[in-house]
């Protein structure tokens, strides 16, 4: 089994875009006024770098297949194949802190966090525009569908779950899981535990168990003697929930049929399961990726990333799964290949924002058809990379803070 320490993990926060969340929290005031602007826009482009594109907005009625950018003040919509920027959405966006964004399976709705005013914007895919906006806890910071219609959005500031019925767009119930009532949390959820989630909190030295049909907050499983939870992960071959502790920098492992701690193993960071579930994958900045077999319970590989490692986004060819990391210290993207554990290549993707007094930095991304999308604040670009080529497809010019990005894939 292997020890490793990270001495700190880092994050992005800036005072226009909430990126991936701090532990601390992330990035509120009702707006009945919902808006777009899809009108001709364009940017003259100045970029040298042949694969930069900066082109005028076309509002072609694409809306498939297309990959939404929150930036401050605008969200930009792209068709990556032609990795032109194809509609606009900017009316009363001017203050707004951009959290987490989750897709309605039809992809028909966008449901994104908005740290700044406390709400959740729904955005009508189909429309290109807001259709409403929804009044959650402050600093809502992770989003997620743990039941078929329903949307959970954490507030950090109340350390609560505020739940969306899908279909009538509303505010339907709230469920707390925090003994102080607030910190920042993650959610673990997965079919094979049926009805039950698993909530972290950075306050707790332990998960609060969640009934999700019921809504409510059903008992506490304490797994680390010091410090708060952060990261998890439920990994179905193990049936095991592998939870990160905040103050003594090991990850505890929980079985759930137990409700017991099991082990802990010295390492932190976010934390993954492989598409095929047969490994699950610690992500860290110092000693990049940590490879768990699920199946036999052992480390099979320590992968060294050079660039800061903060996230993994996987990529299927054929029976070879691929990861591509999210790196916060250099502009490249690390390729692992997971059938031969270790780096094959690097893709250039562009820099990120680097505030000096950020304790701490994160990097988003998305893998969605053929593509690994990831913004670069630094540059103010969305660079779209072939996933199966593993090499850049193109960097899109967008506006200044896009730090987090979506992708909207076929209507249905």
């Amino acid at each position: 089994m292997a020890a490793n320490r990270i001495s700190r993990r880092t994050f992005i926060t800036t005072a226009t875009a909430a990126t991936i969340v701090s532990l601390a929290g992330c990035s509120g005031q009702p707006d009945d006024d919902l808006g777009q602007d899809q009108g001709q826009t364009s940017t003259e482009n100045t970029s040298t770098d042949e694969n930069v594109t900066s082109t005028e907005q076309q509002n072609n009625g694409t809306m498939e297949n297309v990959i939404y950018s929150f930036s401050s003040g605008r969200i930009s919509i792209i068709e990556p194949q032609n990795a032109e920027v194809v509609a606009e959405i900017t009316e009363d966006l001017d203050d707004t802190g951009w959290g987490d964004p989750l897709l309605r399976p039809d992809n028909r709705r966008l449901f994104v966090n908005d740290g700044t005013n406390a709400q959740v914007i729904v955005i009508n895919t189909e429309e290109q525009q807001i259709e409403t906006r929804l009044d959650v806890g402050p600093d809502p910071a992770h989003i997620y569908q743990p039941l078929n219609n329903e949307v959970w959005t954490h507030s950090d500031e109340e350390g609560a779950f505020y739940i969306i019925d899908m279909t009538d767009l509303s505010v339907i119930d709230k469920v707390i899981a925090a003994q102080e009532n607030t910190a920042h949390g993650k959610l673990a959820y997965h079919e094979q535990l049926g009805t039950t989630g698993y909530a972290t909190n950075t306050n707790d030295p332990g998960i609060h168990v969640i009934d999700l049909e019921a809504k409510e907050n059903t008992g506490f499983i304490e797994t680390h003697n010091e410090g708060g939870t952060h990261a998890e992960k439920y990994n179905p071959v193990s049936n095991r929930l592998y939870v990160e502790g905040t103050g003594d920098a090991r990850t505890a492992v929980v079985n759930p049929d137990k409700g017991s701690v099991e082990t802990h193993y010295d390492l932190v960071g976010q934390i993954f399961n492989t598409p095929n579930d047969k490994y699950v994958v610690w992500v860290h900045e110092e000693q990049g990726v940590s490879v768990l077999d699920a199946e036999q319970g052992e480390f099979v590989a320590e992968i060294s990333v050079e660039g800061g490692s903060d996230k993994i986004f996987f990529h299927e060819e054929g029976d070879t799964v691929y990861g591509f990391t999210a790196n916060t210290q250099n502009s490249k993207a690390a390729v692992v290949d997971f059938d031969q554990l270790e780096v094959v290549d690097t893709v250039e993707v562009g820099d990120i924002h680097r505030p000096e007094d950020a304790p701490f930095l994160h990097r988003s991304g998305l893998t969605a058809d053929d593509w690994f999308v990831t913004p670069a604040s630094g540059d103010n670009v969305v660079s779209i990379v072939d996933a199966s080529a593993r090499e850049l497809h193109k960097k899109v010019e967008v506006a200044e803070g896009t730090e987090k990005v979506a992708y909207v894939g076929s209507f249905k």
